[in-house]
């Protein structure tokens, strides 16, 4: 199987309990002599590897790919954090009211209960 983009991953979490699944490098295949398409894909992998022309990718057990993948969900999360507050310090005032007008819009709709109390903290 050819990595591309992160297309690849859930077809070998499928795969890699029952079949020894190889993951070829896309700039390797594609700089081997020959014409590679879409129909041919799957032929040309196979016959590559079959003849020692590439070599699998290294892929990391199940396990260290779920620490690396909730690890890259962290930092990203830290980051979303990060400008939220970096945002909120640049002005009160105006995060304030922002956080008001959409609090006020999402209970619009709600007649029991008084939107500008909720968005006041009184609700």
């Amino acid at each position: 199987m050819e990595s591309t983009g992160p297309y690849w991953k859930p077809v070998f979490n499928v795969l890699e309990d029952g079949f020894k699944v190889y993951l070829a490098n896309p700039h390797e295949v594609k700089n081997r002599k020959g014409h590679k398409t879409d129909r041919k894909d799957s032929w040309w992998l196979a016959h590559l590897l079959r003849h020692a022309m590439t070599r699998p990718s290294f892929v990391p057990p199940r396990g260290l790919r779920e620490v690396r993948d909730l690890t890259r969900r962290r930092r990203k999360m830290i980051g979303v954090a990060t400008s939220e507050r970096e945002r909120v310090g640049e002005d009160p005032a105006r995060c304030q009211r922002e956080t008001q007008q959409r609090l006020v819009g999402h209970f619009r709709g709600l007649r029991s209960v008084d939107a500008g109390s909720v968005a006041e903290g009184q609700g």
